[in-house]
């Protein structure tokens, strides 16, 4: 029996892996991914194991290791999943380095920090442990890194899928997409069982073009603006959708006997009428769960000052709960359109995305029921999307599970400025992952 591990030791070499790794600048566009991966990979094979680097496109690299179980079946699998890119950050509005991984006030501070470089390390350490001391496993546990995934995995998980299913073959996948909620009543450890589906539409309205000083009387800008407008007053209405109304009723279960009456209020069928109100007093993360949601992201139109365009566009994100299908919405969102002369076209759809529900997710919560006794276990819809779409579409359960407690203001730094985690919660975000794959695996 191996002794136990020394987390202290572990957790200061997490914390320095994790350094090193934010300083490989990983901005996507262009991503430029190879490098991170060689930095992984060769650190897993000091610890012994074989490694696989695939490039989808020059400089876009996808990391695989896998370490073979007793049971000889690649396909039993757990996968360990993170993304090697990053969005872009502007050193000008930050105050700190974006990509100088610096120390202070008990954070580890950089682009990364918490999407998702941490959580690759919290991954790469269980790889470590388990091949530096041989630890015999059942499961196969396979290690995957992956480029692409803020530009929507095309290059990365999409590719590797389709082109290597073999390497990446697996049940059960651990990615992002759920994290603990310190600022919730109660505190929540939210793990992701589905994400929203994406859509993204452009519109498109042709009109007259001519001279500034004589406007046409059908402007293209002019009916974008009033198809536009009424998108904006008339948003999708709120709902709660079964995986939602199970978040509450997760929290309910653990909340004071006032809370609880009031959540349960929430969900009965005739308090629906009260959600536009509910969701004004709830942070933008947990709002953008009721229902499916339109966001305007792009506007083009025109291209000298006294010149009236032919043609204007824009581009709407939307976000859509795993019980509204695609195509139809994409449907009644064009004959709607079609009402103002505006066209609609797909730009990126990746189809409905299912709910994952198997046998580990009742290991996911008693670990991390142990590990964070304060928070509510509670299965989650993540409006955003990941990866995980991918291996779901491959037939695997897909969890988004980052075992860290976050504030709100945390939270906000995703995609935002000033990212950053705190270095307690990488050091237990570490033995959580540890624990939770030699329970499913040995």
């Amino acid at each position: 029996m191996p002794a136990p591990p020394d987390w202290k030791k572990l957790g200061d070499e997490a914390v320095e892996i994790t350094r090193q790794y934010l300083r490989i600048d990983t901005t996507n566009p262009p991503g430029n991914e190879t490098p991170a991966a060689d930095f992984l990979a060769a650190i897993l094979r000091e610890a012994g194991l074989e490694t696989t680097t695939l490039e989808s496109a020059p400089g876009r690299g996808n990391l695989i290791a896998r370490l073979p179980g007793r049971a000889r079946d690649p396909g039993g699998a757990l996968c360990l999943l993170h993304h090697l890119d990053v969005v872009p950050a502007d050193p000008s509005e930050w105050s700190v380095d974006p990509f100088g991984a610096e120390i202070h006030d008990g954070y580890l501070w950089g682009r990364g920090a918490i999407d998702m470089k941490s959580m690759g390390v919290m991954q790469l350490m269980t790889v470590l442990i388990l091949a530096r001391e041989q630890v015999a496993l059942e499961r196969d546990v396979v290690f995957v890194a992956v480029a692409d995934e803020e530009a929507g995995g095309v290059m990365g998980a999409a590719w590797l899928t389709k082109h290597h299913p073999e390497l990446v073959t697996c049940r059960d996948v651990i990615n992002e997409g759920g994290y603990g909620l310190t600022e919730t009543k109660p505190p929540m450890m939210a793990c992701a069982l589905s994400e929203k589906a994406l859509l993204w539409v452009k519109l498109t309205a042709r009109g007259q073009p001519g001279h500034g000083s004589m406007p046409p009387d059908d402007p293209a800008i002019g009916k974008l603006l009033a198809a536009l407008g009424d998108l904006a007053a008339h948003p999708p209405a709120l709902s709660i959708s079964p995986l939602v109304e199970r978040t509450f009723r997760a929290l309910a279960a653990r909340a004071s006997a006032p809370r609880r009456t009031a959540i349960e209020a929430i969900l009965r069928p005739e308090a629906r009428r009260a959600l536009p109100a509910l969701a004004r007093r709830l942070p933008r993360y947990q709002r953008s769960l009721l229902g499916d949601v339109i966001s305007m992201t792009k506007l083009e139109a025109g291209y000298k000052e006294n010149v009236v365009p032919g043609a204007a566009s824009a581009t709407l994100d939307c976000r859509l709960v795993p019980e509204t299908d695609p195509e139809e919405f994409f449907g009644r969102l064009s004959a709607r359109m079609a009402r103002f002369d505006v066209r609609c076209e797909i730009l990126f759809s990746d189809g409905p995305c299912g709910v994952s529900e198997g046998p580990l997710l009742p290991l996911l919560e008693a670990v991390c029921t142990e590990a964070f006794p304060e928070a509510a276990f509670a299965p989650v819809l993540c409006p955003a999307f990941t990866d995980s779409r991918y291996f779901r579409q491959q037939g695997a359960d897909a969890y988004g599970l980052v075992p860290v407690m976050l504030s709100n203001a945390e939270v906000a730094t995703f995609h935002g400025i000033d990212e950053r985690i705190p270095l307690d919660g990488l050091r237990k975000g570490c033995e959580v992952v540890y624990e939770i794959v030699t329970r499913a695996c040995r």
